[in-house]
């Protein structure tokens, strides 16, 4: 199934998609800018049900309640240290593939994997940032929301690395359930507790789901931020070393010892919460500075630290009829409330296309005429029965920017995708290319003429008004004078010695503008200077 239509496009009249970040198995990540907010940067997670073909219609429905569950977490944690959810939606892609997405604060200094793969975590480092996951996570199990998918990959920074924030709740565990009742093994491989681990063994399914998991999960990310590579030799087992560079650190046994019982198989050996286990991390700073620093983790009011609203109005309410609805898998001729067969590609045989859909447009047509597809919309208005509304429609309509964001917004990166993206990429380096060789190639030209002309022998002129010829014999065109004194570089004899093929170096008077600087001349007018 391919991916969603959504690059370069406007999203419900608001959110511009500039770009694909990255795709998992159900989902795709695109940069957009909030037009409503002066351009401010965004992430769209677009739900696509069909990234592995059209699923059963059970596993569609787990997969829009897990993409609805992520929403709402976000929403009960609400903390700085978490990323925010700034909206959320139901469109159809301009191809009418449907979709659902929600709107998330937008990171801009990439993963924690990719900031310790560069260089390992220092204590203080590592402590810095554990300790903005720990209060986070604190409040979210305050709250009853279990993570159960911590990994260096869903650690996010700020542009300048000073804060950290957990993102991707998608398989979170959401509300104070009964801790013994049968959950599904979800997480990655790596950094899953075996009570959740997709590839654990069956024994483990007994143990219930506690807090412990994310302390689990951390524990193994910190590994992994403080080596710079990922705990493989440790899959689904406790951590049993650390490399030399750690271990030999003042502080490296013990820390051991916490990662240990952090990661142990047993739910009951481990670290009962998050506080308890920062409390054991922080005090590893005495072994390093010998400075007894004792720090509790405490979780925060939600609003501290944090600008804008932490939740926008309006819970997110996504119907699980994607794409069984959009590709006729499962129920075909399933209705879909709110959308009319108008809105439906023909080739897709009547099959309707999204519950309720929102505005999709197309920024690279504003030029040319769009064809528009419409939904009906029922309902009375004060001129009568309401007429159809418009699902895609030119960009012309809608780009107009307010002031203010005119003013706060730099075009650096809409110049990047018009002149920078796709195959005007390679066209411009191309180009550049075949300039710079141009210019190498002429430097060399003249650096080796330069050279060469230091071989050769000078002279000046003896006759008065010396004619300089086309080819070296007196029936060849006369094209200029020399007139008696003027300086001349031999560069060649004729054949029989009688000719020279001169350049003027300095001229012993004036000559038409028009005069060539090169010629043949008699040899025997020419004193040749002496050979130092």
């Amino acid at each position: 199934m391919p991916s969603l239509q959504l690059e370069h496009s406007i999203v419900d009249d608001r959110y511009e998609v500039r770009r694909r970040l990255s795709h998992g198995s159900y989902a795709e990540i695109y940069e957009a800018y909030d037009l409503t907010r002066q351009r401010r940067a965004v992430i769209v997670k677009a739900l696509n049900t069909s990234l592995q073909g059209t699923p059963e219609e059970d596993l569609e429905r787990t997969l829009v309640e897990n993409f609805q569950n992520e929403a709402i977490a976000l929403d009960t944690v609400g903390h700085p240290n978490v990323v925010r959810r700034l909206g959320h939606g139901t469109a159809a892609d301009l191809a009418g593939t449907p979709f659902h997405y929600i709107v998330l604060e937008f990171m801009p200094g990439g993963d924690l994997m990719a900031l310790c793969r560069q260089r390992p975590l220092s204590l203080e480092e590592m402590l810095y940032y554990t300790r903005q996951l720990c209060e986070a996570l604190a409040l979210a199990h305050e709250r009853g929301v279990i993570h159960r998918d911590i990994k260096p990959q869903n650690l996010l920074l700020s542009a300048d690395g000073t804060t950290i924030k957990v993102t991707d709740f998608g398989v979170a565990k959401v509300g104070h359930a009964d801790p013994h009742a049968e959950h599904t093994r979800v997480g990655t491989d790596l950094y899953a507790p075996p009570e959740h681990n997709p590839n654990a063994d069956d024994a483990s399914t007994r143990e219930r789901l506690t807090c412990s998991a994310d302390v689990y999960s951390l524990a193994k990310t910190i590994y992994a931020a403080m080596t710079g590579r990922a705990p493989r030799q440790f899959a689904r087992m406790p951590i049993a070393e650390l490399p030399p560079e750690l271990a030999g650190k003042p502080w490296g046994p013990r820390l051991l010892e916490i990662l240990k019982r952090a990661t142990a198989s047993p739910v009951a050996d481990r670290y009962p919460s998050v506080e308890a286990f920062y409390d054991e991390l922080v005090a590893l700073e005495s072994l390093a500075t010998e400075e007894d620093e004792q720090t509790r983790v405490r979780p925060r009011d939600p609003v501290a630290g944090s600008t804008g609203p932490l939740v926008p109005a309006g819970r997110p309410e996504f119907s699980p009829t994607l794409a069984t609805a959009a590709s006729g898998g499962g129920n075909p001729g399933r209705v879909v409330p709110g959308v009319s067969p108008a809105t439906v590609p023909t080739s897709q045989a009547g099959v309707l296309a999204a519950p309720s859909p929102r505005i999709v447009v197309d920024i690279g047509t504003a030029k040319s005429p769009v064809p528009v597809a419409v939904a009906s919309s029922p309902g009375p208005s004060a001129g009568g029965p309401r007429g159809p509304a418009p699902l895609i429609r030119p960009a012309a309509h809608v780009v107009a920017r307010s002031e203010a964001g005119v003013e706060a917004y730099s075009y650096r990166e809409d110049f990047k995708d018009l002149f920078w993206s796709g195959w005007k990429k390679w066209f411009a380096i191309l180009i550049l290319t075949l300039v710079l060789m141009g210019a190498v190639a002429a430097v060399f030209f003249e650096v080796y003429r330069s050279v060469a002309s230091r071989g050769l022998k000078t002279g000046s002129v003896t006759a008065q008004q010396l004619t300089l010829r086309d080819g070296p014999s007196m029936s060849s065109n006369d094209i200029g004078r020399l007139p008696y004194g003027t300086r001349v570089r031999i560069l060649e004899s004729g054949p029989d010695g009688q000719w020279l093929h001169v350049e003027v170096v300095q001229l012993g008077g004036s000559v038409p503008d028009e005069q060539p600087d090169a010629g043949w001349v008699g040899a025997r007018f020419v004193a040749i200077d002496a050979t130092p």
